[in-house]
């Protein structure tokens, strides 16, 4: 008995971009991004990058507004040392992952209105992420549970996101000129200044 053929991953067409493009909406427009392959790995589709972008676009959305109660309940404590270890952590994430959302939500609207990444080198090829566990705001402004492992928490996994997003774009480790550095050693930054903050935060559970 002869084994199975190994399964064969499909690639998809390059075609140009439909004259009447400007002309189509925006679910047909993802209609014929889902047709058509990214150049440099035909074996992704745009449909898929355009997904990935909407996705983190909407993570990011939660993470800043789960970060509005945080704020609210660490200034609220008198506390001078986890204020201070805050503020390292906000400017973080305004520094790094705001810049990243922002240049992720730009890609993906350019891809949607011109069918086509006007930088092929920056692409938002499919990563796995998993959806960030609920949280509403008074569970936002609590610092996390010491019951369960820091990773499993709301910001633990956000953390984790980043790393993923690291390992899996290569681009993210290439210097940009415009911050003399790369969007990896920014959100390395976020990672380190998350950790410390909510080691910090951590040790008020109980307080007043």
């Amino acid at each position: 008995m002869s084994d199975p053929a190994p399964a064969t991953t499909p690639t998809y067409k390059t075609d140009p971009v439909p004259a009447d493009w400007n002309n189509k909406s925006n679910d047909q427009k993802i209609e014929w991004l889902n047709t058509q392959g990214l150049p440099s790995d035909p074996t992704v589709n745009l449909g898929q990058c355009y997904r990935q972008g909407a996705k983190l676009t909407s993570i990011f959305r939660i993470v800043f507004n789960v970060l509005k109660y945080l704020r609210g309940a660490v200034l609220a404590k008198d506390n001078a040392a986890l204020k201070k270890k805050f503020a390292a952590f906000a400017m973080a994430m305004n520094n790094g992952v705001a810049r990243l959302s922002n240049y992720i939500y730009d890609n993906s609207m350019t891809l949607l209105k011109n069918g086509k990444y006007i930088d092929g080198t920056t692409p938002l090829t499919p990563v796995s992420i998993p959806d960030l566990p609920t949280i509403d705001g008074d569970e936002a402004a609590k610092p996390p549970s010491t019951e369960k492992p820091f990773k499993d928490t709301f910001w633990g996994a956000f953390i984790d996101t980043l790393s993923v997003l690291i390992d899996s774009w290569p681009w993210l480790k290439s210097v940009q000129p415009s911050m003399n550095g790369s969007y990896a050693e920014l959100l390395k930054t976020v990672a380190d200044a998350g950790q410390t903050f909510f080691q910090e935060y951590q040790k008020t559970q109980g307080d007043n």
